[in-house]
């Protein structure tokens, strides 16, 4: 071993020198006790060390718990000789493999700097810093690829002023400006009822980057881890479109809401939240029931079927329903009767299903009613 080596004064190899460079190692601090271990004047001994070795005792010391001030004469001796044999052996004890790590920026500028400054090996590198970090799991290969982005590095460790002293990865520039721009994007073309994908988000965060001036080097990947945490963010998932309601007439649709709202407005409901209780007001006595008669896929359609309670209404200025293009039948109600629903039946919505050409024989129908009372 390079201890036993350097105690019988043996000549060592260029690894083990470098070896010995290194914090992690213990040889002058064993050598240095095994030196007053054998010495018959402990005291007489410790004076006659120069300063490296009384600084090493100082600290062993101090690792032990021994106090320095006070009496000389009260740790010292044999039980100072184990109490120091015991130090020694737990300070500083070489770092232990337990998983492997990603090397924070600071140990990646320390391992660079190392580099220059001792002939710019890679492989005599990574064997240099193996026994202090061994969770890194250092090779020649790793060390390349950090010399290759060494500008990279340091400028992240320059610019953050050494807060980068644990962060394992350079966090990469969000460009707040750019990411407000496609907010706003994105909202107006959800207003617009415009579907959009993962791919036209990174198009258009370039797009606005470009108009930023943002650098090329500077840019988000925009992977699609990337693309995920924004749809997150803003609450965007994947829907697929129903029916055809967006291919309506927009100024036909707010015309009719309106005209809705009016007929509505002179029909107030009379129940809903107060804090006491209130009088009622007239309400309109207008009550009509509709029915409509369809096929299936809506290609054949018959008048509709109305329902009142005047007999001849002012409103059809003495003309009958049949004249209007509706039918038209009234009672007390307004409601669909036993008569009404017969005559609704026989004369004006009984469907006649065509007959089949091979067989002549009339397919089945089948009706369902619903009729709607306003």
């Amino acid at each position: 071993m390079c201890d036993n080596r350097v105690m019988q004064n043996q000549e060592l190899t260029e690894e083990e020198e470098t070896w010995l460079d290194t914090e992690g190692n213990l040889v002058d601090e064993v050598k240095l006790i095994d030196e007053l271990e054998k010495a018959s004047d402990y005291e007489g001994e410790i004076e006659s060390l120069d300063a490296t070795k009384r600084a090493i005792i100082a600290r062993l010391r101090e690792q032990a718990g021994v106090k320095t001030v006070g009496n000389k004469h009260k740790n010292s001796g044999p039980a100072n000789m184990i109490n120091l044999q015991k130090c020694a052996a737990r300070v500083e004890k070489p770092p232990v493999f337990t998983r492997k790590e990603n090397a924070t920026v600071a140990q990646r500028i320390e391992i660079l700097d190392w580099y220059h400054a001792n002939g710019k090996v890679q492989k005599k590198t990574a064997a240099h810093f193996d026994s202090k970090y061994p969770n890194l799991c250092l090779t020649q290969p790793l060390i390349s690829k950090w010399v290759k982005k060494e500008v990279y590095w340091r400028e992240q460790f320059t610019k953050s002023g050494g807060a980068l002293n644990s962060a394992k990865r350079a966090r990469q520039t969000q460009h707040p400006e750019v990411t407000e721009m496609l907010n706003l994007w994105v909202t107006k073309i959800m207003e617009n009822g415009v579907s959009i994908t993962g791919e036209v988000l990174r198009q258009k965060w370039q797009h606005f980057a470009n108009l930023v001036g943002v650098p090329e080097d500077e840019r988000l990947t925009l992977s699609e881890g990337w693309v995920e945490k924004y749809k997150k963010r803003n609450g965007l998932h994947s829907v697929k479109r129903h029916g055809e309601a967006a291919s309506a007439d927009s100024e036909a649709v707010a015309n009719e809401r309106a005209r809705i709202q009016k007929l509505l407005k002179e029909m107030p409901p009379d129940r809903g939240l107060a804090d006491q209780k209130h009088s009622g007001i007239k309400g309109s006595k207008v009550r009509l029931t509709y029915a409509l008669t369809a096929n299936a896929d809506g290609s054949e359609k018959r008048r509709a079927f109305i329902i009142g309670k005047a007999k001849r209404p002012r409103a059809f200025q003495k003309k009958s329903g049949e004249q209007l293009g509706f039918h038209y039948r009234n009672n007390a109600k307004a409601w669909m009767t036993t008569v009404t629903r017969s005559a609704w039946n026989h004369n004006y919505h009984n469907p006649k299903p065509k007959l089949n050409p091979k067989t002549c024989l009339g397919a089945r129908a089948q009706l369902l009613r619903r009729s709607t009372t306003v």
